[in-house]
């Protein structure tokens, strides 16, 4: 069906082939690849095992492949790309999948462009000093990556041990990086913040990529965000310009 078509395609994505650590041998991209499908179907961390992906291939054997749910996982792996642009011996099959549920999760809520870098410093730091464990005496051992072992050794596509690789790893990464900033819970503006901006700018399109500021009636202008929303910027009068529907189409989160 369409969704064999699809984890098949992604499974050719560059982070596959150029990044991780795991090869395709028995169609392991593949296999990763479903999971992580099914994790971004369901709407997080959930059971990844073959009798679950089995169902999500019978349930979805008619998928559309430009869907929203279908972006978002092209959109994730290309960020992962940008984190991890070269072979990355630390980034095996269980660190995947969890820096892919965290990534997913956050992009939803945080202003994570930019930053990639840092990600990739924090993960590389996190696998060191996981691998440090090992030579401490058992009385200095962190308990926190003695279940995180446990985790990624046993029962590695259950919910619960996503779930809670999940959660430390986000933690973690907001230790060390704490100035991560969270997208406006609101992203709509009002009505009332609506008729405030367009008296303000006088109904004419401030963004004039493709205009040259016309005058927008009421029925036919758009209110747009000055610092693009997704990059952190507030649904909030200051923050909002008249927009012509040409211009904002065309002006995207740039």
């Amino acid at each position: 069906g369409e969704m064999r078509k699809y984890v098949k395609e992604i499974a050719c994505h560059k982070v596959f082939a150029q990044s991780v650590k795991f090869v395709n041998t028995r169609y392991t991209h593949d296999h990763v690849a479903a999971q992580i499908t099914h994790i971004e179907l369901s709407g997080g961390p959930v059971n990844i095992k073959d009798r679950d992906l089995n169902k999500m291939y019978e349930m979805y054997a008619v998928f559309d492949s430009t869907g929203l749910k279908a972006k978002k996982i092209r959109r994730v792996l290309d960020y992962l790309f940008e984190v991890f642009p070269e072979k990355t011996p630390e980034l095996e099959r269980f660190s995947f999948i969890s820096l892919y549920i965290m990534i997913s999760s956050l992009m939803e809520s945080f202003v994570i462009e930019g930053i990639q870098s840092r990600i990739r410093e924090w993960f590389l730091w996190f696998e060191q000093i996981r691998r440090d464990q090992d030579q401490l005496p058992e009385d200095q051992v962190d308990p926190e990556l003695v279940v995180y072992h446990e985790k990624i050794s046993h029962s590695t596509d259950s919910m619960d041990s996503l779930q809670w690789r999940n959660n430390l790893l986000t933690r973690k990464l907001f230790e060390a990086i704490p100035d991560i900033l969270q997208k406006d819970d609101r992203r709509i503006f009002t009505h009332e913040q609506r008729l405030a901006i367009y008296r303000r700018d006088n109904g004419c399109c401030q963004v004039k990529k493709l205009c040259n500021g016309v005058k927008c009636d009421w029925e036919n202008w758009q209110a747009d965000h000055i610092i693009p929303w997704s990059k952190g910027g507030k649904t909030t009068v200051e923050n909002g310009q008249v927009a012509c529907a040409k211009c904002n189409q065309s002006k995207s989160d740039n």
